[in-house]
């Protein structure tokens, strides 16, 4: 039992290194090796923190097998069926809801902040659920947290420039993506931290794209 909780502890501390050292690994080899560890050493986490009745360390595992999944998913190439892709990210949206189940029960902000993050950015880019994540992440008192879900608030911003026609609304929607651009390196700073976040408004070129653009 005791080996057991201090199992599931080490990972559910370690399970967001794995995703943060994907985006650093370019061999496909290794990169593969370590996504399958991981989702082993994931699910093993979860078959033995359910038995616990812990609801901190078991939304934690919940969030570190999403999270892992999700590191899974950002390898696609080694999906190539694109229905096996979606059932993946079906699968890692399931996870993320059991990690807010849990964690609510237990009012851990912090892991509420990262789960509704990735919710928001699976479930189709909603900016409500990035807002709660940022919500949570203010509440957590997390610099990390906070910058990430600005950051990912001024891709969703951004992106909705291209589906609106009126040229005031155009406008509106894309200062207010440079707003949350602009609050996130103040959070990002204070860790020497640059978001590995590729697409809209990246960093630090946002301000490139957003002159060019509009």
């Amino acid at each position: 039992s005791g080996n057991n909780s201090e199992y599931i502890r080490t990972f559910n501390l370690l399970a967001p290194a794995i995703w943060h050292r994907s985006f650093l690994e370019w061999n496909r080899q290794t990169l593969k090796s370590m996504l399958e560890r991981g989702s082993a050493w994931a699910e093993k986490a979860v078959e033995l923190v359910v038995k616990s009745g812990d609801s901190y360390e078991t939304g934690r595992a919940f969030l570190g097998l999403g999270l892992v999944r999700v590191g899974d998913f950002l390898g696609y190439c080694f999906i190539e069926d694109p229905q096996n892709q979606e059932q993946l990210r079906l699968k890692v949206i399931e996870h993320l809801r059991r990690a807010i189940e849990f964690s609510q029960k237990a009012n851990d902000a912090h892991s509420l902040s990262l789960a509704y993050y990735w919710l928001g950015l699976y479930s189709g880019a909603q900016e409500s659920l990035v807002q709660r994540s940022l919500e949570y992440g203010e509440e957590a008192h997390d610099n990390y947290l906070q910058g990430s879900a600005l950051d990912l608030l001024a891709y969703i911003r951004f992106w909705k420039c291209a589906a609106a026609e009126d040229p005031d609304r155009i406008r509106d929607l894309a200062d207010g993506a440079m707003r949350f651009y602009d609050r996130a390196p103040r959070h990002f700073n204070v860790l020497s931290y640059q978001s590995p976040r590729w697409g809209a408004l990246p960093a630090p070129a946002g301000y490139a794209e957003y002159y060019l653009g509009w």
